[in-house]
């Protein structure tokens, strides 16, 4: 098994801080994320149509054991019910109940949760499972919308390319396939400081790369009180 076949239970990002940023509402949506926590807060904000392209194998088996347990349990138990999921190996990088629940707006309270659970038959959900580095939808396909967490945390992978190829790299894939007015979330730091070099280097290769795009550093209350940060792109 290798390090990308292992899902994420739940995510391990404030969505709750930074989802309401990219106003959802009626627009189409790729994502990544195995915790398929993504999915559900699109689908409480508003979004119509979202493709969720990601690596890991067991993204499909693990939407529907999620939505399953969504009409199944109340919300007070599906914590406990996705985490006694056997048939899914699960990374151990995992928050406690508590706060999953405060990151995640469809557990905020029983109000979201029974206005997801109304809402889930009415989105369409497509699951691709492939390497967004190498994503090659039809250009027919577009998307007002893309989020891809902290993908660029996985870069050193890629042995054989800089970071800055990749993610000149990605943009260049992505681009046939998104709106004139779409927004990318393309870095995700997680206890952001303007002082920490490593953070400060992904934002300036960021800007080297990509300068065609204008670049916003929004921040905000991430979990635990730290404060965390994304960068949203957009054509110029």
């Amino acid at each position: 098994m290798n390090y990308f076949d292992k899902v994420y239970p739940f995510t391990t990002e404030a969505i709750n801080s930074y989802f309401p940023l990219l106003d959802l509402e009626n627009k189409k949506l790729l994502t990544l994320g195995s915790s398929m926590d993504q999915v559900f807060n699109a689908i409480l904000l508003g979004a119509k149509e979202i493709t969720v392209y990601d690596i890991n194998p067991y993204i499909l088996d693990f939407y529907k054991i999620k939505k399953n347990a969504l009409t199944s349990v109340d919300r007070n138990h599906f914590f406990h019910n996705v985490e006694a999921t056997y048939d899914i190996p699960f990374t151990r990088d995992c928050y406690d109940k508590d706060t999953v629940y405060g990151i995640n707006n469809y557990l905020n309270s029983d109000n979201n949760y029974n206005e997801l659970i109304n809402k889930l038959d009415d989105v369409s959900v497509d699951i691709i499972n492939g390497d967004i580095y190498n994503i090659d939808l039809n250009a027919n396909k577009k998307y007002d919308r893309v989020v891809l967490s902290n993908v660029l945390d996985y870069a050193y992978i890629y042995k054989d390319k800089s970071r800055k190829h990749l993610i000149a790299e990605l943009m260049y894939n992505l681009d046939k396939n998104l709106e004139s007015d779409a927004i990318v979330q393309l870095l995700y730091l997680y206890n952001f400081n303007i002082n920490n070099e490593t953070q400060i280097e992904k934002l300036q290769e960021v800007k080297d790369v990509l300068s065609k795009y204008k670049l916003d550093l929004e921040t905000f209350r991430g979990v635990g009180g730290n404060k965390d940060a994304v960068v949203l792109c957009k054509k110029k």
